[in-house]
């Protein structure tokens, strides 16, 4: 199936629309050079999961279903950290021992010194290097 990008899309977020991993939508589209730089109206493909007999396909996790929060489980990855008005990738990196290149890979709709709103839901991805002795740290 193809699908023609709207404001806000990411590759992520069209993936879990439509119930299949990141990685099958990378593998799907091998004519994007940077899956970090798509564009408003560029067409994507989009694989198709078959629904098993005698099953209903399910409407794809929300992430809250497939991700732990990171401050409820600080020591388990992947996990979604909810940011603070202000905070930008690279601050997350620094407090997640995350390299900056895996936080802008899983968060693509996100530039690495953009100031996220509050509340704003960020991956910390599996394999991220050390975790933290502290979650967050004060200004």
């Amino acid at each position: 199936m193809q699908y023609t990008l709207q404001s806000g899309d990411s590759l992520w977020k069209i993936s879990r629309r439509y119930g299949v991993t990141l990685e099958q939508m990378i593998a799907a589209n091998p004519q994007l050079s940077d899956i970090n730089n798509i564009n408003v109206g560029t067409v994507v493909n989009v694989p198709i999961k078959e629904p098993q007999p005698q099953q209903r396909p399910s409407s794809p996790p929300d992430a809250d279903q497939v991700y732990a929060s990171c401050r409820q489980n600080p020591y388990t990855r992947p996990c979604i950290h909810t940011a603070n008005a202000g905070q930008t990738l690279e601050d997350i990196s620094r407090i997640f021992y995350t390299p900056l290149s895996k936080l802008l890979y899983y968060n693509p709709s996100y530039g690495r010194q953009e100031p996220l709103q509050q509340g704003t839901r960020i991956i910390i991805p599996a394999g991220a290097g050390q975790y933290p002795d502290i979650i967050e740290r004060p200004r």
